[in-house]
């Protein structure tokens, strides 16, 4: 077997002897291993063998091989096996680096690192490779002490270019966070922490234990890998970066639970043995509780998930009938229209004697009756076509500064006879010269007529009154209407300006109403950048349907 260590002495398999490396080595190394390993092959089986898990899974073989080649320095008999642990050090530290990195810009990037940035990488490891069998790497073996005589540049270029890739992952890390979407943040700067706290515990660990000549601080560094597989698995739950979901917490828990369970192989005081007993059934305990917590948030995520996605399909659904319905009605409007165009001018030949002479008064009136039919059906085609075009984003728009005051003065003149009809007031207030706004005259008239017309539709006595006023910060122009009419509840108030939604106070008047118009006047409005409402004090106190408009000049 060679030459053997002198302060060893053979008592497993006659080659190590666990009895001289100090017991916070088996506490820090071999539970950490486990842990490393269960979880770098749960996630790359569990990922589906996805390229972030076959580098997490070589950080983890790579890391688990360097921790064995650790504790056979502490332990083995033979001097030649605790010289190769020697020699191999820096070229398993540097495959750890290797994954780590491909890991880290797999995750940033959402691909490899690429041919170029793997040779750069590469080629800066490969001094290590090169120099690894030659006295760049270590001076002597001291046999008397068992150990390297002394680390050569091969490790100064080693614990640089670990510090200097620490450094730069965590830079790097920062960047992406600040130039990435908000949703993204949160992972990637977790992620960022994790590893470089990682590697940084790590290469720090070995760069104190050369410089204060006491490996016995080397033990710390593996901690690094529990900071990062915590993070990892958090990541994991949190975020479903390998979309593992209930299993990562399963993982979680079990390798917390076997490395509190390790420490019964070294323990050997029975009070100790005692609190880590409690320890591990409190952490047992929680874990169940955290794993059935767990199961249940990811199966409600999952009900809420197949709600939306039915959600999104009835959605879409909707949205090909509603299309449907919208060409069915662009269609049959236009079909409609010819005919009641026709049945229009005939009526007025009939009444102009065309047709043999003047009609005797009795079929005036009936001629009056089929016209103000007529014009009823003319008026809902209308409305069905103003519909279709703004849905289907036909609808054509001249904008041009006109008055409002002398378009509110024609509505009133053209509905004055109406509201007289009725025995109502039709009035016109304004406290400005002018109203200037940049506007298409049709459609905002299209408008207050609309307005103004439902306003005497559906008052039986009293007034109606238009308004029209500047806002408080002088950058709107306000129109108001108000009547003394039938009013409306809260509920036709959270209603009002839907397709074809009519009040609950006017369903059993006036049958023939759609709905329609006050939609058309809202899409019309709002194609303006202006908002309409309609608010009332309840039923039986009237109401006031308004909208406003952006000040183009006032005066």
């Amino acid at each position: 077997m060679g030459i053997f260590c002198p302060d060893s002495l053979p008592t497993l398999w006659g080659l190590l002897d666990p009895g001289i490396a100090p017991s916070l080595l088996f506490y820090s190394y071999i539970p950490i291993v486990a842990i490393s390993l269960f979880f770098g092959f749960f996630v790359f089986f569990k990922s589906h063998y996805s390229l972030l898990g076959k580098y997490f899974l070589g950080i983890t073989l790579a890391f688990s091989i360097f921790i064995l080649n650790e504790i056979i320095q502490w332990i083995a008999v033979p001097a030649f096996l605790v010289n190769f642990g020697w020699l191999m050090a820096p070229l398993l530290q540097s495959l750890v680096w290797f994954f780590t990195i491909n890991f880290f810009a797999c995750f940033l990037k959402n691909r490899p690192l690429g041919l170029k940035g793997n040779f750069w990488l590469s080629l800066s490891l490969l001094p290590i490779i090169i120099f690894l069998p030659t006295t760049f790497n270590i001076h002597y073996f001291d046999l008397q002490n068992c150990q390297a005589g002394g680390i050569s540049y091969l490790w100064y270029y080693l614990y640089a270019f670990q510090i200097v890739s620490a450094i730069y992952i965590f830079v790097w890390g920062l960047y992406s966070y600040f130039k990435t979407q908000k949703e993204e943040k949160g992972k990637i700067l977790l992620l960022t922490i994790g590893v470089s706290a990682f590697l940084l515990l790590f290469s720090l660990s070995n760069v104190l234990g050369e410089i204060l000549n006491t490996y016995e601080i080397n033990l710390v560094g593996p901690i690094g890998m529990m900071f990062f597989i915590t993070l990892l698995a958090y990541l994991i739950i949190q975020y479903k970066i390998f979309n593992i979901k209930l299993l990562a917490t399963q993982a979680l828990v079990m390798g917390m639970v076997m490395l509190i369970g390790s420490q019964f192989f070294f323990i050997r005081n029975n009070t100790n043995k005692i609190l880590t007993a409690i320890t591990l059934v409190i952490v047992a305990g929680f874990g169940w509780w955290l794993v059935r917590s767990v199961k249940q948030e990811v199966r409600r995520r999952e009900e809420v998930a197949k709600l939306a996605q039915s959600l999104e399909e009835a959605n879409l659904k909707l949205k090909e009938i509603d299309r449907q319905k919208t060409d069915f009605l662009s269609i049959a409007s236009h079909q409609l229209r010819t005919p009641l165009s026709i049945a229009k001018g005939y009526i007025e030949l009939i009444e102009d004697g065309a047709f043999g002479g003047k009609p005797p008064r009795p079929m005036v009136k009936v001629l009056n009756d089929m016209n103000e039919s007529n014009e009823r059906l003319v008026k809902l085609v209308d409305e069905f076509l103003d519909i279709t075009r703004i849905e289907q984003g036909r609808t054509r728009y001249t904008f041009a500064v006109g008055d409002l005051n002398k378009l509110a003065v024609s509505v009133v003149q053209e509905l004055k006879k109406r509201a007289a009809n009725r025995g109502l007031k039709l009035l016109f207030q304004s406290n400005l010269h002018k109203a200037l706004v940049n506007m298409d005259e049709e459609k905002i008239r299209h408008v207050l007529f609309n307005f103004v017309d439902n306003a005497i539709k559906y008052t039986e006595k009293g007034q109606v009154k238009i308004l029209l006023e500047n806002d408080k910060n002088n950058k709107q122009l306000v129109v108001r209407v108000r009547d003394t009419g039938v009013g409306f509840n809260q509920e036709d108030q959270a209603n009002f300006f839907q397709k074809f939604y009519r009040g609950q106070n006017v369903r059993g008047s006036n049958v023939t109403g759609t709905g329609l118009g006050i939609f058309v006047c809202k899409k019309f409005v709002e194609a303006h950048v202006g908002k309409v409402w309609a608010t009332s004090a309840g039923l039986g106190k009237g109401s006031e349907f308004g909208f406003s408009l952006p000040i183009k000049v006032s005066k």
